[in-house]
């Protein structure tokens, strides 16, 4: 069953994506590539101030936020048009969508709990959120990283003839989280860096991997490709 086919495919890039704190330091590793993760402590104040900033301008589209706070995958599944068909027609690509939301996750939630910062209602109390605030910490913004994460595998998937879309697409869902008034900047900065760095993880394995372990991800991949063929 597809749930048994995610699980699969999720499994050997759970085990190959890890986030710990070695000393002073924070770091993604992938398949022994080190990423390192650093909060500029010294652009916090003017990053929070900017949130403050934009939400007193009110400039926001309510819905987008209510619904990619519930469903980051909507945007996407929405500029490739995916709605508009049966949803048997896409099955596989709703599959690989939903490893890489498997395999994203538990590695920034390490390091949002290791790094521990605070979201920028916390900072500043005149903030007030258009949307409820995680409960966990801000850095890296989990939402950015999914979304560049997912640019980057669908990219690859569909054979996009516009390679700039998706990845703009991500950062529209990252800063509409700022507008939100639930991540800073510098938070949506760094999700971006992993989730592309996760994303052509996910993408070379798909590709060129060898590894017995990957087969099931190597299938999954190639099924869903067909869905665009």
């Amino acid at each position: 069953g597809s749930r048994q086919r995610m699980l699969l495919a999720s499994t050997p890039m759970l085990a190959a994506i890890r986030a710990d704190s070695p000393g002073k330091h924070f770091r993604l590793t992938i398949d022994g590539k080190h990423h390192a993760v650093a909060y500029p402590q010294v652009q916090a104040k003017a990053a929070v101030k900017q949130v403050a900033d934009e939400l007193r301008l009110g400039e926001v589209n309510l819905d987008f936020i209510a619904v990619e706070a519930e469903n980051p995958t909507w945007p996407f599944v929405h500029a490739l048009r995916m709605h508009d068909s049966p949803i048997e027609r896409y099955a596989y690509t709703g599959e690989v969508m939903d490893v890489v939301a498997d395999v994203h996750a538990p590695p920034i939630y390490v390091l949002k709990h290791l790094m521990g910062v605070k979201r920028p209602h916390e900072v500043d109390t005149t903030i007030r959120p258009w949307v409820p605030s995680p409960a966990h910490a801000s850095y890296p913004s989990g939402h950015g990283t999914y979304a560049h994460a997912m640019a980057v595998v669908l990219n690859a998937l569909t054979g996009a003839s516009d390679a700039a879309a998706l990845p703009n697409l991500a950062a529209a869902v990252a800063k509409r989280r700022e507008l939100a008034g639930v991540h800073t900047h510098l938070d949506s900065a760094m999700g971006a860096k992993l989730g592309a760095a996760i994303g052509a993880y996910m993408v070379a394995q798909a590709n060129a991997g060898t590894d017995p372990e990957f087969a099931p991800w190597r299938t999954l991949f190639a099924m869903a490709s067909s869905e665009w063929a």
